[in-house]
């Protein structure tokens, strides 16, 4: 080390051993924040609770350009997405995630034929379910596992999630602390993202381009459950 580092390192050391502190204690200070990191400081957007909160997210989350319907309960899903693919011209044949919350909806009986499984290229519509919804962005937190691939997540035009009300949640935070405390030992997932709209470019001659990586249409329905 040079002479100059060496006396800017123990100019930094001088000032910290004035505080009453030493390598071991600063040491023992840095592990317990790491064990027990304080909570981060949540903006106003984020700490918005009841109908205010779904308000913020509804609101910011169509801002992004992501369409909305809502189905009284679980079983009413099927119905709902029957309504969109029959308004965007699409067939009863779709991709869906293999979440027992998913598969247990009365799919056949709303006419609709879902594959369980990963995307594939020629896939056009994929059905999933959110682990949340943050109001604080819009934004819709999606997490891979082996009930849900993540190319549905990317590789079909028609991207429609499947969000529970309750689990809409004020900031980014709460989300991940959701996912933490459902998953245990298997968090954090292999890959997590938070989606806020549809896929979208304009790299290409300054025009806007929808899908160039990602779904074109990311579509939200709201599901109007009661909890246990």
């Amino acid at each position: 080390m040079n002479d100059a580092k060496q006396t800017i390192f123990s100019a930094i050391r001088s000032g910290l051993d004035k505080n009453g502190s030493t390598s071991a204690t600063r040491a023992q200070l840095v592990r317990a924040r790491l064990s027990a990191p304080p909570p981060h400081l949540v903006p106003a957007g984020g700490r918005r609770t009841g109908a205010a909160r779904m308000a913020q997210f509804v609101r910011m989350a169509t801002e992004a350009s992501v369409t909305f319907s809502e189905a009284a309960s679980p079983a009413a899903v099927p119905e709902t997405v029957a309504d969109y693919l029959r308004t965007q011209g699409l067939g009863p044949r779709f991709v869906m995630a293999s979440d027992p919350a998913l598969t247990a909806m009365p799919w056949s009986a709303a006419g609709l034929f879902p594959r369980q499984d990963r995307a594939r290229e020629e896939d056009m519509t994929a059905v999933t379910a959110a682990v949340a919804g943050v109001a604080e962005t819009g934004g819709l937190v999606l997490a891979s596992g082996p009930l849900h691939p993540y190319t549905l997540n990317f590789l079909p035009f028609h991207h429609l999630v499947v969000l529970p009300a309750h689990r809409v949640v004020g900031a980014w935070e709460d989300a991940v602390d959701l996912l933490a405390r459902e998953r245990g030992s298997a968090f954090p997932p292999r890959a997590m993202v938070m989606a806020i709209g549809p896929s979208r470019s304009a790299d290409i001659g300054y025009a806007l381009q929808l899908g160039a990586h990602g779904p074109g249409r990311l579509h939200c329905i709201l599901v109007e459950e009661t909890r246990g």
